[in-house]
């Protein structure tokens, strides 16, 4: 079923957002401020910055745009007709 009043630009906006995580787990790897991820490789400042901006950007427009792409609430739709009720 085809819903036109769907914003596909939204849909869009979630896939970069999960690439965006993907990175953000990549980038933990190499975070100061994690101490407990299993693998240390390297420190650096630049990986931090990169997790604190990921986290704080991608998680929340992540999270909050399945609201805007939702279908049309029920309230726009036709009323059932009662007397054809079986």
């Amino acid at each position: 079923m085809h819903d036109e009043h769907r914003k596909f630009s939204f849909d869009n906006l979630r896939t970069l957002m999960v690439l965006f995580i993907v990175l953000l787990h990549a980038v933990c790897a190499y975070a100061a401020s994690i101490p407990w991820w299993h693998a240390q490789d390297a420190k650096g400042m630049l990986y931090d910055i990169a997790l604190i901006s990921i986290d704080n950007f991608a998680l929340p427009v992540l999270f909050s745009s399945p609201a805007f792409s939702r279908p049309r609430p029920l309230a726009d739709t036709e009323p059932l007709d009662s007397s054809r009720a079986s």
